[in-house]
């Protein structure tokens, strides 16, 4: 990598490309699979050598990138345009919906609001569904994209 200019810096970064990250579970260390269960459908395993288990994954974007650049615009302007206090659980909604910008996709995301589970199709509103339902991958989202090194290109040339 060619860090000799600023110029030079700023396009080693794969921001706007996305990045695959294996969700972990509560602990922030197990990675968590998918597993199809004949009686209860798609769950959720830490079994990594269950038959058919397939990683959760979401694909992210940073914060350098211009989709999370541009909803944290819309966001701003938004609380300015409101002109009033921000209660804590607004400000909890839109800490949700900026790290909801940095996600643009997922595979194998089982959901269980039926007898059985299925995978979750990725929408707005089932992302912000499955983040407010399941906190530690909101918080490990929040830290991957701040974190620019996720998104360096190690072989990238100047």
């Amino acid at each position: 990598m060619d860090f000799t200019t600023f110029a030079t810096m700023g396009k080693v970064l794969a921001s706007n490309e996305g990045t695959e990250v294996h969700l972990v579970g509560p602990d922030g260390f197990t990675p968590l699979f998918a597993v199809e269960d004949a009686q209860r459908g798609w769950i959720v395993t830490v079994d990594a050598e269950a038959k058919g288990a397939v990683p959760c994954i979401m694909t992210v974007v940073g914060q350098d990138s211009r989709t999370y650049r541009r909803r944290r615009h819309e966001m701003v302007d938004a609380m300015r345009n409101r002109q009033r206090s921000i209660k804590s659980a607004q400000a909890e909604q839109e800490a949700m919906k900026m790290v909801a910008a940095g996600v643009v996709g997922w595979k194998n995301i089982p959901w269980s609001d039926a007898d059985k589970g299925y995978l979750l199709s990725f929408t707005d509103d089932n992302l912000l569904m499955f983040l407010e339902a399941y906190r530690p991958a909101f918080d490990q989202l929040n830290e991957f994209i701040a974190d620019r090194t996720r998104f360096l290109r190690i072989d990238a040339t100047a």
